[in-house]
This record gives C-alpha cells, sequence and structure tokens, in this order.
C-alpha cells in the first residue's frame, strides 16, 4: 500500500462520524441530544457534555441504596492511571460523588463506552436506520457491565489502551509511561474530537507494526 493511499484511508476514518440522537430512558419529558461523533472516540468523552444536557433529569434521580450487584467500573480500577493514584486526586477532588453513572443501550444490547464508538456499534452487528437511538440510563448498570461514573470521562481506559499498543508495537510501554500526563490528555482529545492532524502532531512515531484488538459480536470484552 503506497503512503499517499494510507494516508487517505487514515484521513476518511478519522473523519468518518456517526450520527446519534441519545435519549433519556423512561423519560419523555427530556429532549434528545443529537450529535455527530466521531468513529474512532468512545461515548465516554462526551459523559461531560451529556450531563450538562440532561442536568435537571440526573439532579431528579436517586441511586438505590440497597446492596447492588458487583457490577465493575473501570474508574475503580487503578490499573487504568498511568502516574498512580497520586495523579488523579486533584482531579477526582473536582467530581461530585454525588452524580450518578451512566450506561448507554442500543436497543435490547449494552453499548460499550470505553472503546471507539465505531468499533462497538460494528461488534454488535445490527443493522439500525439514521440517526442511531442509543438510549441513556443513569444509575447502576446491571451486573458485569461498567458504569461510567462521574470520576472517569474515559481518559484512563484510553491510557491502558494505549499501553497495551505501545508494547505490542514495541515491546515496551515506556512510551506512553514517560509521557507527560497534559500530553496523555491532548492525545485522547484529538481521539474524542477526531482530529487527525493533532493527533499527528503528538505522536510522531511511524508505527512498525499496527496493534489490533478483535471484537466478536456476543462478547462483552
Amino acid at each position: 500500500m503506497s503512503n499517499d493511499l494510507a494516508n487517505d484511508l487514515a484521513t476518511k476514518v478519522w473523519q468518518s462520524k456517526i450520527p446519534l440522537r441519545l435519549s433519556l430512558h423512561d423519560r419523555a419529558d427530556a429532549t434528545p441530544l443529537y450529535l455527530l461523533h466521531p468513529r474512532g472516540a468512545p461515548l465516554a468523552a462526551i459523559a461531560g457534555r451529556l450531563r450538562r444536557h440532561f442536568r435537571r433529569h440526573l439532579e431528579n434521580q436517586t441511586d438505590d441504596e440497597s446492596p447492588r450487584p458487583y457490577a465493575p467500573s473501570l474508574a475503580d480500577s487503578q490499573y487504568f492511571s498511568p502516574l498512580g493514584s497520586e495523579a488523579w486526586a486533584e482531579a477526582d477532588e473536582e467530581n461530585d460523588d454525588d452524580e450518578p453513572a451512566l450506561w448507554f443501550q442500543l436497543h435490547d444490547a449494552v453499548v460499550r463506552w470505553d472503546i471507539p464508538l465505531g468499533a462497538a456499534l460494528d461488534a454488535l452487528g445490527r443493522p439500525t436506520p439514521l440517526p442511531i437511538d442509543v438510549t441513556l440510563h443513569i444509575g447502576r448498570p446491571p451486573p458485569n457491565i461498567a458504569a461510567l461514573d462521574a470520576s472517569d470521562d474515559g481518559f484512563r481506559a484510553f491510557v491502558h489502551s494505549l499501553k497495551q499498543a505501545a508494547h505490542l508495537e514495541r515491546g515496551t510501554a515506556r512510551a506512553v509511561l514517560t509521557l507527560a500526563l497534559a500530553r496523555q490528555r491532548a492525545l485522547y482529545a484529538a481521539c474524542g474530537a477526531g482530529d487527525l492532524s493533532s493527533y499527528e502532531d503528538l505522536e510522531d512515531v511511524e508505527p512498525k507494526r499496527v496493534p489490533c484488538r478483535v471484537f466478536v459480536d456476543g462478547c462483552s470484552t
């Protein structure tokens, strides 16, 4: 494959967007949010926008205080932190612990929020008319489904995947581990916005191998 063709394909993938209509579950009075979401960005990247749009409905919701089945949250694990728990102390203080968790559903299937939306939808293998109707749920999800907590915007999962990719490509994740937090955040912002030029300015290493992750229809991971 020529470099020009490879660059054209990369540009088209990064510029590709998915029309979404996000509606609040069981709230007919809530105005849906319409947007074009980059295929390469996870739903977690718009968590802040969703909370602002549905703010008055989120505030009227109260979580069930009864014990809940174990539903792992990616934000619960320090494994996703590139710099250890101390790096998140300041950021976590800015979040409201009382805000409920979020999760997403397309028809009867859960849509993962921690991976690129294009991959999440393709893995479901279901033809869907446009715009794609995604239902936003407030509160804790069913067991074995990760919750998008107020303290998480998908960044930790992104960095974890970045470390995996770097290790597969180069045999070590050192390049990511030694990357300044601000630069990691800038990489995630570029992915969330579908901004290839900004990403390329930050990541200037030509990959010798392309790390891949295969998602199989019907599998949760």
